[in-house]
C-alpha cells in the first residue's frame, strides 16, 4: 500500500481505534489496568549532518520541520514497568542539492521499555528507551533515502481526569540514525537526530 493512501486512512483509523478502546474501558482505576492505547499527534523536527562521498560536492540538502501521528499499545508488566509498541506516520519536506523541495513520508516502528513513576492516581510520568526503525517513502525524482534504525529515548506523562480516558503528553528523541542518501547519482552519508513532541489521548483497558 502506498504511503499517500495510508495518509488518507490514518485519521479515520486512529479515530476508530480510540472509539473502540473507549467502548471497552470500564470503571476501574487506571492503575488497575494492564493495557493502554495511546493516540498522538504533534510536531516533528529532523536535524541532519550530511557528508558527500565526493569531496568536491557540497551537501546542501535539508529536512524541514513537519508533523507526526502515531498509535501506541502499552502493556504493564507491573505497576512501574511497561512495554510500548508504536507505529506512526511522519511528514516532512526534503530539499535536494538542486534546491528542489518535496514532501517525504516515513513510517517509524518503535519498541520501548518504560519506567512509570505515579505521583498520584491521576498523574503518571514516565521515561523510556528502546529501538526505532524508519521506513522511508522515496517519491522524489533522482533522490533515494535509505531506511534507518537506531536508539530512541522517551519522556512523557499521562493525566487521568476520569477513570476511563486520559490525556498524554510525549516527547521522543531518535539518536544518531545513520543511512545513505543518493541525490542525482551523488552519494551522501547522513547522520540524523529526530525529535517529536506530541499530545493525545490514552485509554486504559
Amino acid at each position: 500500500m502506498k504511503l499517500h493512501t495510508i495518509t488518507k486512512l490514518a485519521v479515520p483509523l486512529l479515530t476508530s481505534l480510540l472509539a473502540f478502546g473507549a467502548s471497552y474501558a470500564n470503571a476501574k482505576s487506571p492503575e488497575d489496568h494492564t493495557t493502554v492505547l495511546r493516540g498522538r499527534l504533534g510536531y516533528l523536527s529532523i536535524h541532519s549532518d550530511l557528508k558527500s562521498e565526493n569531496p568536491s560536492v557540497k551537501a546542501n540538502q535539508k529536512f524541514k520541520d513537519g508533523f507526526v501521528g502515531e498509535v501506541g499499545l502499552g502493556y504493564f508488566l507491573n505497576r512501574y514497568i511497561a512495554v510500548e509498541f508504536d507505529a506512526g506516520l511522519e511528514y516532512a519536506e526534503f530539499k535536494n542539492n538542486a534546491g528542489n523541495s518535496k514532501g517525504i513520508y516515513s513510517v517509524p516502528l518503535q519498541t520501548l521499555l518504560q519506567l512509570h513513576v505515579p505521583i498520584h492516581s491521576t498523574v503518571r510520568p514516565y521515561i523510556g528507551g528502546g529501538y526505532v526503525y524508519r521506513l522511508v517513502n522515496n517519491n522524489m525524482n533522482n533522490v533515494k533515502i535509505e531506511n534507518a534504525g537506531g536508539a530512541v529515548a522517551q519522556l512523557g506523562v499521562d493525566f487521568f481526569p476520569s477513570e476511563s480516558i486520559g490525556f498524554n503528553i510525549d516527547a521522543k528523541y531518535n539518536i544518531a540514525l545513520k543511512n545513505k542518501i543518493t541525490d542525482n547519482n551523488q552519494f551522501f552519508h547522513n547522520k540524523s537526530s529526530v525529535v517529536n513532541v506530541t499530545v493525545g489521548v490514552v485509554i486504559p483497558f
